[in-house]
């Protein structure tokens, strides 16, 4: 995905900052596992958020192990064991990563479309992979980005209208939903389905905003500009900050719907990400100060305040 959806690290404890990073970790060698090692090029931490709002509501509690990074080989980090909900959210995170790939390029051109095109043969092998670690998952995400397209080139060629905004979010969050919720049992698959799209309306919401200034310049479609204009005022400003902060508090109001442990190291990482660390990146993103983070960034202790200056 993007890499919006990140916790605010100076508010949660060393504890519970080591067990976020190390589902990072473990996330990034399920990947090498489920997907191949390429895949984990595509590692983001909306990923590790699917991973532990996953372990959450299917009660799942991976310990810490060291492993070797295949990043820094002389290092050994700790990683989360495996787990049905790394290796899934694997395989969801290569699967959306290919068929990324594959608009691309079919949509972009010069530079962009030479690297994915170049990228999409060893992206057919991750969805490949992760359909054998959960059968249909390719197809599935697949139907449901169509939609979401689809609604995208609709509403390029639409006269002014905040439908646009409304019907693209709504069509990636239900791509988020059901990412977010595939396999989950009983009544926690509505939770985590509800959670799931609020938060994928948030992140649609949040990349064509901080997408807004290029997209401006370069005379692409943004569905901002289509009902705002180029630029934002500081009123059109605050309506988004309260519509983007009503997605986070939605999805937290869903999550506190499941009978699940309060007291657990994923609840209380995923309670940050959606009260503290979505609104403070959403507030970054509108004034102008957010920058994106690097893939480093986990392992060096940026994502904080000044990530956002």
């Amino acid at each position: 995905m993007f890499g919006y959806v990140q916790p605010y690290i100076p508010d949660l404890t060393v504890g519970d900052y080591e067990y976020y990073r190390a589902a990072y970790c473990g996330l990034c060698r399920s990947m090498g596992e489920v997907c191949g090692g390429s895949s984990r090029l595509t590692l983001s931490y909306d990923g590790v958020f699917l991973a532990l709002l996953r372990m959450l509501l299917s009660n799942e509690r991976p310990e810490c192990e060291r492993h070797h990074c295949p990043y820094a080989p002389l290092a050994r980090k700790n990683m989360l064991t495996r787990s049905a909900s790394l290796n899934y959210s694997a395989g969801a995170m290569g699967v959306l990563a290919a068929l990324k790939l594959e608009d691309d390029v079919r949509d972009e051109s010069g530079f962009k479309k030479l690297c994915a095109y170049l990228g999409r043969s060893p992206a057919r092998k991750w969805m490949k992979c992760a359909d054998r670690n959960d059968e249909g998952i390719t197809q599935k995400t697949r139907t449901g980005l169509d939609i979401y397209y689809a609604a995208e080139k609709e509403n390029a060629t639409a006269e002014f209208s905040d439908a646009g905004i409304e019907s693209g979010a709504e069509a990636f969050g239900e791509v988020v939903g059901m990412l977010a919720s595939r396999g989950i049992e009983d009544e926690n698959f509505a939770i985590a389905y509800s959670v799931g799209r609020h938060v994928g309306r948030w992140i649609y919401c949040i990349d064509a905003l901080d997408d807004l200034a290029d997209d401006a310049k370069k005379g692409r479609y943004n569905p901002f500009i289509a009902s705002y204009g180029n630029s934002l005022d500081e009123d059109e400003k605050l309506t988004l900050s309260c519509l983007l902060r009503d997605e986070s508090d939605s999805a937290m109001s869903m999550l506190g719907l499941a009978e699940i442990d309060e007291g657990s190291r994923a609840y209380r990482i995923v309670k940050n990400i959606l009260t503290v660390g979505m609104p403070r990146v959403a507030s970054a993103v509108l004034d102008g100060s957010y920058r994106k983070p690097k893939r480093e960034d986990i392992n060096k202790n940026k994502i904080k305040e000044g990530s956002f200056e």
